[in-house]
């Protein structure tokens, strides 16, 4: 079963504008559904901060969690736009496949 999620600083009100685009763009390309956001009490942070280096290995291991139960796990941080639904293709790519994306080196 596929589990597409992102995490959100529930306490943090400087991502609630990214998170509405975030939601806006996923209901447009119909993942709407089949996404499930997750909102935390704990502080996000700036980049690299303790803060921030929490709240992502708290997603790590929500992502561990899920894939040792079993799932297929899609994790989209919310300041990712769709233009069209990759699900599909995605999907097309996991044939004994692990799928990593990263921006930084």
């Amino acid at each position: 079963m596929l589990k597409f999620i992102s995490i959100i600083s529930y306490t943090d009100p400087d991502f609630s504008a990214l998170c509405d685009n975030f939601l806006y763009t996923l209901k447009e390309v119909g993942l709407e559904a089949e996404h499930e956001l997750l909102r935390f009490d704990d502080a996000a942070g700036v980049f690299n901060s303790p803060e921030f280096n929490h709240m992502v290995f708290k997603k790590l291991a929500l992502t561990h969690k899920l894939l040792k139960e079993g799932h297929t796990v899609w994790v989209s941080d919310i300041d990712i736009v769709y233009f069209k639904n990759p699900k599909e293709h995605l999907l097309s790519l996991l044939e004994d496949n692990v799928l990593v994306g990263q921006t930084e080196p």
